[in-house]
């Protein structure tokens, strides 16, 4: 998961499926992350979504906070700033030849990286520091503090 105004990646989850299980899960750790409920949450076709959006975040208020069936067009509407993310996952992944080792621990890792390392060519700045995460971007740090979580 990703927020799409900062580019924090707040959330991942490896796994072989996509079931409600697991997407409930990575949604799950994503609102605890940010801290507070997201307003539209925006995700390929896939069924299992639909229902875990519901749960976590619909409220009276926005009864209906998903939106599925994503078009290039619709710039409301539209996963790419998700789908480049995953462009730049592929990239690392391709570079080390289909990382076979512990896949979880590399997610958790490369989340530590784009969200407070990596600077982003159009924030000018990491995601961390648009979010105001007054964080140090050295590794040792980083690497300690994500082990207390």
């Amino acid at each position: 998961m990703l927020d799409t105004e900062i580019r924090f990646f707040l959330a991942s989850h490896v796994s072989p499926t996509r079931t409600y299980k697991e997407v409930r899960t990575t949604f799950q750790i994503a609102k605890s992350i940010a801290q507070k409920k997201a307003k539209t949450i925006i995700t390929n076709g896939a069924f299992s979504y639909e229902k875990a959006v519901r749960k976590k975040f619909a409220t009276y208020k926005n009864p209906k906070p998903h939106k599925r069936y994503v078009n290039l067009r619709n710039k409301a509407c539209s996963n790419n700033k998700l789908e480049r993310f995953h462009g730049t996952c592929r990239q690392r992944d391709k570079v080390m030849k289909r990382f076979e080792g512990n896949q979880k621990q590399f997610a958790q890792n490369f989340q530590t990286y784009y969200s407070f390392i990596k600077n982003h060519m159009t924030l000018k700045a990491t995601p961390a520091q648009k979010a105001d995460i007054n964080q140090k971007p050295e590794w040792k740090d980083l690497l300690l503090k994500a082990l207390q979580q």
